[in-house]
């Protein structure tokens, strides 16, 4: 089983048991929408400002060509990706803590297209990549923004290594956008 799948076994947990750790991860079911828009506490800047500490990292911000070494890249992901299954649970409020979630579909996407034959194309291995980072790029940007934090994108003085400013902006596009795998009402499209 890969490092950053988590599990319980609920043949060894009380339901009360499962029902605190799925608090813990979504919180409060009873919670309404107005009060995620609340002002944040100094704790909850605080865990936003490691979700993005830990996913600012080149393997994030450059482009797959640019890339050293794909086996490294992957590797960093899959890092950021523990890294943040530890955090999510201390993101608040619910908002955030779905941009986190969403930036860890990311992850497991491009973790899942790492052992597909790599293919350079615009729809291909290359494509699903780079569509998943400029993903995550738009998830970090709406969360530093909720802590009133500019998100410094790396830049590059001699080729197109890292995404730009204009890059992350964009829309999605393509067959690989958010909607084209993940249904309107959240369940996936197979």
């Amino acid at each position: 089983m890969s490092p950053t799948v988590g599990y319980l076994d609920l043949r060894n947990s009380s339901l009360e048991e499962v029902y605190r750790l799925l608090y813990a991860k979504l919180g409060d079911p009873q919670r309404k929408s107005g009060e995620d828009r609340a002002k944040l506490t100094d704790s909850a800047k605080s865990a936003i400002r490691d979700i993005l500490a830990t996913c600012y990292r080149r393997a994030v911000f450059t482009r797959v060509h640019a890339q050293l070494n794909h086996q490294a890249m992957f590797k960093s992901l899959a890092e950021c990706c523990q890294g943040l299954q530890r955090l999510i649970m201390y993101v608040e409020p619910l908002q955030n803590r779905r941009l986190v979630a969403g930036i860890i579909a990311e992850l497991d996407l491009i973790e899942r297209v790492s052992s597909e034959p790599f293919t350079w194309s615009y729809s291909g291995t290359a494509g699903t990549i780079d569509g998943g980072k400029l993903r995550i790029i738009s998830s970090l940007s709406e969360l530093a923004k909720a802590i009133d934090t500019p998100l410094a994108l790396p830049s590059s003085i001699t080729e197109e290594l890292f995404f730009s400013e204009e890059d992350a902006n964009k829309p999605p596009e393509g067959h690989e956008t958010w909607e084209g795998w993940i249904g309107r009402a959240g369940g996936f499209k197979g």
